[in-house]
């Protein structure tokens, strides 16, 4: 038993350290290399065969039909909307900017799981809720400031529509994370999001020759697509086998120091009074919060 909650944390720390990083990798593609776009595309459609070729290794359950339609919403929130509004965002903002908003994901859960699933929502939860977002909106809003640099008001909303958009996919596919196993969801999950996706072909544009590309680029995409898409969320799933939600969801707020101490000495963004306050109140509130919380569910990051 020992053994298994110790690697749940190990799982745990993999997966977040690739999520801190992937900020960074993800910024540095953009758009020297690759359009939001492309990346996009490559990411979900990478995503999708990974999936379906892993899924030749296990049983696969067969889906009810009157579940499709709620796979078609996931694909649409958790995959499509959620990768797109992140490139676009993070091609226009910082990192730093980019990972301390999606530490209010687990407040974003709570949220809309008190109106989708009718938990109960406390007084401390309310408050909690009101306060994180405040500590969010300051971080979007600063992105105004000329002293903010790489910053960008439109990229920050863009990543706040991000968390808005996966914090409700979560929530959604909750009821299905009962009945199927994890692959099984995410293969068709995968495909729906992809379809949505597949008008972003019309606007793909390469920035130059990627017959030009040194092996840089490529693994880094390489990275986004296998690391980040693929492999973390195997790791966090299979952690929640021995460890509660509240303790993923503290993993999380490892993300922006991950990702801001790498941006930051790679000069891919700055800090500030305002972003290291709003990190640090996010954090604690959203901390406070998880620890009331008593859902079983992961709580994952794009």
């Amino acid at each position: 038993m020992k053994n298994k909650a110790l690697n749940a944390h190990a799982a745990l720390i993999g997966g977040n350290l690739i999520f801190g990083l992937n900020f960074v990798i993800s910024k540095g593609l953009m758009p020297r290399f690759f359009l939001p776009n492309d990346i996009v595309l490559y990411r979900i459609g990478g995503a999708l065969i990974l999936f379906w070729l892993y899924g030749l290794f296990f049983k696969t359950e067969k889906i009810d039909k009157k579940d499709f339609a709620r796979l078609i919403v996931c694909g649409f929130f958790g995959v499509f909307l959620n990768q797109f509004m992140f490139f676009k965002g993070l091609n226009l903002t910082t990192p730093i900017d980019a990972s301390i908003i999606q530490i209010s994901n687990p407040v974003l859960i709570l949220l809309f799981a008190h109106f989708i699933h009718r938990e109960k929502m406390s007084y401390s939860k309310i408050l909690g809720i009101a306060l994180a977002g405040i500590g969010a909106l300051a971080i979007v809003v600063e992105g105004t400031s000329a002293a903010s640099k790489g910053s960008s008001l439109t990229g920050n909303l863009f990543i706040l529509i991000n968390a808005i958009s996966y914090a409700f996919y979560i929530v959604l596919s909750k009821p299905l994370t009962a009945k199927y196993k994890p692959h099984t969801l995410m293969k068709w999950i995968f495909l729906f999001g992809f379809i949505f996706a597949t008008p972003l072909f019309y606007k793909t544009t390469s920035v130059s020759n990627y017959a030009n590309y040194s092996i840089e680029p490529w693994l880094s995409l390489f990275y986004v697509i296998f690391a980040t898409t693929f492999l973390a969320y195997l790791f966090i799933i299979s952690s929640m086998k021995n460890v509660s939600a509240s303790v993923v969801g503290v993993y999380i707020y490892s993300q922006p120091l991950i990702a801001g101490i790498t941006a930051y000495f790679l000069g891919m963004g700055n800090f500030s009074f305002v972003k290291i306050s709003a990190a640090l109140f996010i954090g604690f509130v959203v901390y406070l919060v998880s620890k009331t919380n008593q859902s079983k569910k992961p709580l994952t990051s794009p």
